[in-house]
């Protein structure tokens, strides 16, 4: 129960950040797993280094296993 109360507080920043600053449509969290949708691979390593930015100013860091992935709908 904790893990979830923590989450929401330290994350609540980087849901702001990312869909008022970055203006990111396609994003959704759940705890602290996040998924971002967007129309390019380059874009998205953009936006994975300003969100990385982000977190060391909040002293967080992206998991180890963090994973930046494209897939393409037809």
């Amino acid at each position: 129960m904790t893990n979830q109360v923590l989450a929401i507080f330290y994350l609540n920043d980087l849901d702001h950040f990312i869909k008022e600053k970055l203006k990111i449509k396609g994003y959704v969290r759940y705890q602290d797993d996040f998924l971002v949708y967007c129309e390019s691979k380059s874009k998205l390593k953009e936006y994975t280094k300003e969100i990385e930015n982000f977190l060391h100013k909040e002293k967080l860091k992206f998991n180890p296993k963090t994973k930046c992935l494209l897939f393409y709908t037809l």
